[in-house]
């Protein structure tokens, strides 16, 4: 735990020193690399959604690849914290009301409520992370609602592909990130520049 924390402070720290040109400069890497990851894997229709999150702060800004995929036509869904760590989804497009959460500091999309299965409509989802290591071990921002939530991903006959979302800096060696038994692996690493597939 000592040295996830540690890892954890040292990557929040070089965010933090990302000016906001960089920042933008981010952004439209992802608008790029995101819509070609989603033609690589050349989704069937009835896994077209995607789901992904709003970013805060110095988070790699997946929303201008969200609304374009939106008006593109893919449905998407965002995260809604709920109590005891776990996530639901709720339907989001541009212009969608927000508001704040009332378990987590993040803004929240404003709708009904959907759970796991809604994931059999969903071909990718979008995860952040400060940073990911060649086996597909994501490093959170330490709440845990995402490792408990991927952990129920067992219940679908076919889990979304799932990509987590980093600057390229953060995409580490195998065994660079500190992890325990109930971090839960990811596919694909999603960066400014390329994606890159993690599954052995």
């Amino acid at each position: 735990m000592e040295a996830k924390a540690s890892q954890r402070s040292a990557l929040r720290s070089a965010r933090a020193a990302l000016s906001p040109s960089a920042l933008d400069t981010a952004a439209q890497g992802l608008l790029i690399t995101g819509q070609k990851l989603l033609k690589q894997l050349n989704l069937p229709l009835e896994k077209s959604g995607v789901a992904g999150y709003l970013p805060s702060g110095s988070e790699p800004a997946v929303l201008k690849l969200l609304t374009v995929l939106s008006q593109n036509g893919h449905p998407i869904y965002l995260p809604v914290c709920q109590a005891d760590f776990r996530l639901a989804w709720t339907r989001w497009f541009p212009g969608v009301e927000l508001r704040r959460s009332s378990y987590a500091p993040v803004l929240e999309p404003v709708g009904e409520l959907h759970d796991v299965q809604l994931m059999n409509s969903i071909g990718l989802l979008l995860i952040p992370a400060l940073a990911v290591d060649a086996r597909g071990v994501r490093m959170g921002q330490g709440g845990g609602y995402y490792d408990r939530f991927l952990a129920t991903l067992s219940e679908l006959d076919e889990a979304p592909v799932l990509a987590a979302v980093v600057y390229s800096t953060e995409v580490l060696a195998a065994g660079a990130v500190a992890s325990d038994t109930w971090d839960q692996a990811v596919d694909y690493a999603l960066t400014p520049e390329f994606f890159q597939d993690l599954r052995c």
